[in-house]
Formats: structure tokens, sequence, C-alpha cells
């Protein structure tokens, strides 16, 4: 069969939702997770919620000025930046069917933890990494879990494809994305870097695809962030570079993360951590949310997901020291 003619079996009709539609489902998937997901979590005392931004209305120069240069840095969702993505349209990915057949025979490796440990993953004693086919992984963890399903204990294993580079494994679902223009935009930090600094002139797509209840624990990266939401709901919460003193850093190869479990903190072991202010967003399809390099976030599916982050920049290590909380090359 014709490959046109095959994938023409998979296009849809895309019924767009309006920016009201969407903060209202927002607002209630922001409730339903308080109630039921992390009640222990205060979602109102010190967050403030992240702007939603018509990216229609933004260019790449403008959009360094306003967000990635301000003091600090600003996060942002940008609405209607991913429009033209097939992903979203006429190759949608919602239906697994497409996937399977773009590359259900594809080998990746899924990221595994006990359920009971799902808010620490990678963190976590439980943590395992196995190889399978992307059909199977679909059948045995996406398809087989429902909406966030957390907070229900038992021993079963959950799932995730985290962080993976699917698209250069995969060319047919990289023609269904593309980078948003955010990717364009350079601080002067950018500009400026040394020869040797490692840099991201075409950004690095990753694949973030699993159940609901899927968990990044709280930790910062070394470039600039556009996680843009394909399938489903996540609630991101994200703390600026300048709260490390309050975030108790981890040591090592693992000091990008945080000893803090957002959904069962310590006040005792981590006292200062309740005093950080912080801003929260739950993204769903089609947004695109900034996150600043250093930028300290946690990220949690609320129903079964698919994202694509993109890095982009100067690679930079976040300092603290005597001499404050600061980017270095």
């Amino acid at each position: 069969m014709d490959s046109r003619a095959e994938e023409s079996n998979f296009k849809t009709t895309h019924r767009s939702t309006s920016g009201k539609q969407k903060e209202g489902i927002a607002g209630r998937v922001l409730g339903s997770f308080r109630s039921q997901v992390c009640s222990n979590i205060d979602l109102k005392a010190l967050g403030r919620a992240i702007d939603r931004v018509d990216a229609r209305s933004l260019t790449a120069e403008r959009f360094a000025a306003e967000y990635m240069e301000a003091s600090p840095p600003q996060p942002v969702v940008l609405t209607h930046a991913l429009d033209a993505w097939p992903a979203l349209t006429t190759r949608p990915w919602r239906d697994t069917g497409y996937l399977r057949w773009a590359c259900g025979a594809r080998l990746v490796p899924v990221e595994t933890c006990a359920a009971d440990d799902a808010t620490q993953t990678y963190l976590s004693g439980s943590f395992a990494q196995r190889v399978m086919s992307l059909g199977d992984f679909i059948a045995q963890y996406f398809e087989a879990e429902g909406d966030d399903s957390a907070d229900s204990g038992g021993d079963d294993a959950r799932g995730y494809l985290a962080q993976h580079p699917l698209f250069d494994q995969v060319p047919a679902l990289r023609r269904d994305i593309a980078a948003p223009f955010v990717c364009a935009a350079r601080t002067a930090e950018d500009r400026e870097a040394p020869d040797e600094c490692e840099r991201r002139d075409e950004p690095l797509a990753s694949a973030w695809f699993g159940p609901g209840g899927t968990v990044s624990p709280l930790h910062n990266d070394p470039y600039h962030n556009a996680l843009c939401q394909v399938l489903g709901w996540k609630y991101v919460r994200l703390y600026d570079a300048r709260e490390t003193p309050r975030l108790y850093r981890r040591p090592g190869a693992l000091c990008n993360n945080s000893f803090v479990d957002l959904d069962a903190p310590d006040a005792e072991a981590h006292p200062r951590f309740a005093a950080a202010p912080y801003h929260q967003a739950v993204i769903g399809p089609g947004d695109c949310l900034y996150i600043p390099r250093h930028c300290w976030h946690y990220v949690r599916s609320l129903s079964p997901s698919f994202s694509v982050s993109f890095w982009w920049g100067a690679r930079m290590a976040l300092v603290d020291d005597a001499d404050g909380v600061r980017s270095a090359y």
C-alpha cells in the first residue's frame, strides 16, 4: 500500500479547544489533582499561576527580551505555538493505532518503579530500566492505566518512556512535530558562550510518554526548555533558581535534583522549603511551557500523556556557593 494512502487511514478531523474552555478544563483537572493525589500540597499558599500568552503575538526576539532575559527569567505557557503540528491534527498521537503503525516495533528503554515509589521514580530504590517494543509498552503500561491512580498504592510497576530521543530513532514521528519558534531565541549568555561550551543550536527533542501518575521529581536542567504537550494533562510546579538554598540540592552527580519530595514534604528535614515561592500550571494538548534554564521543576502526569521537550542554547552549570546562586559556563 502506498504510504500516503496508509497514513490517511489515521487522519481525523481536528476539533480545536478555545482558551476559555482549556482554562476551565485545567481548573477542573487541577482541582481533582489537589483533592485526589496530593492533598498535602497547598496549591495556593505561595503559588502563582503561570501566565498564558498567545504565541502569535510574539517574535523570537521579543520572547527573549520579555521572558528569557527578564530578572529573574519568567516561565510562560504559550498557546497556538503548536497549531501546525500533525501530531495534534492530521496524524494525531492520541490514536495509539497510529503510534503502533509508525513505530510499534521499535525497541525503547522504559523506566520502571513500584507504584508506591512513583513520586521519586529514578531516585527510588525500586527504579529499573527495561528494553521493550513501543507496541508492548503501549499495551502493558499506557493503555492498561486509566487516569492518575498513583495514590492507590499497590505493588504493580509503573512504566515511563522518559527523556528518550525517539525522534532520532523514528523520523516519521519527527515529521509530526517542529521546534517551536522560541528555540530560535537567545540570551546574552548564549551569544557570549566560549567556544569550548557545549551548545544546542539545533534543539534536542526528547519524548515523555506514559500513563497517568508518572512523575519527574523536583530538578533543574542546564538548558532552556520548551515542554510541549501533545496528549493528556500535566501539573507543573516551578521554583526560580534563586530559591536553590531552600530546595535542599543533592550533592555530586545528582546535584540537579532536590532532596524534597513534593508529594510528601518533610518539614523537619527540610524546614526552609515551605517558604519557597513558586509558579504552577496545568498544561494540556497544544500548550508549550517555557521553563527557564536552571528553573527547578516538578512534573506530574494527571492522565495518560505524551509530551515533547526541546532543550536549546548554551549548556551552563548552576552554582550555589558563598557568592550566591548563579549560572556558569
